[in-house]
């Protein structure tokens, strides 16, 4: 939210280039069966690297109109993926770039870098936004929260509960999470044909 201030406040122009990871353990307590099917929904980037995707897109406030993607089962035995990475080309000419990694063994990796017109933008869930200007990183102020994780999932019940209860608007439409999901569906058409393939209603 820090780094979408900087950018609509347009002092360091538009995004051009942005890179996003997630990269954690796969096989976590919760992990289910259905996780590791194509067929139910599994895998690691529709299970967890989707909010790398999602943070990329949302930041690049652009619409990406076609994907080359590489994925595979690569640290464990199963059908769906554990790693991805997806090359993303949107409307305006930017580009884009996530890696999906559920790994065995490791440690977490949960970030992303904003290269802009005028400066860069790098965030780390674990310590906040920093904006890079004349070969210097500054923090930017108030823009680390601790428990981030847990208050996330608490701002999206609330938000679900007025949508519910006060009929108000959600904060993200359903149009906008269908359009992730097309993004992930060509990634992975992607993979099978190992070709750049364009997103099903990208204008």
């Amino acid at each position: 939210m820090a780094a979408k201030k900087v950018i609509e406040a347009g002092e360091i122009g538009r995004p051009l280039i942005a890179s996003s990871w997630m990269i954690k353990l796969w096989m976590e307590h919760n992990r289910r069966d259905w996780h590791l099917r194509n067929a139910t929904g599994g895998g690691m980037l529709m299970t967890a690297g989707i909010h790398a995707l999602d943070r990329l897109v949302w930041l690049m406030g652009d619409e990406v109109i076609s994907v080359s993607a590489m994925l595979g089962a690569k640290f464990h035995q199963q059908e769906a993926d554990d790693t991805s990475m997806l090359a993303l080309r949107f409307k305006r000419g930017g580009l884009g770039q996530v890696q999906s990694i559920g790994y065995r063994n490791g440690a977490v990796g949960f970030a992303m870098d904003l290269v802009c017109e005028r400066g860069t933008l790098r965030i780390e869930m674990d310590r906040g936004t920093m904006i890079g200007r004349d070969t210097v990183w500054t923090d930017l102020p108030d823009s680390f929260e601790p428990a981030w994780m847990h208050n996330a999932v608490k701002r999206e019940w609330a938000a679900l509960r007025d949508a519910i209860v006060d009929d108000k608007p959600v904060p993200v439409t359903g149009v906008y999470g269908r359009n992730l999901i097309g993004i992930i569906e060509a990634a992975h058409a992607s993979d099978k044909s190992r070709r750049e393939e364009t997103i099903a209603d990208a204008g």
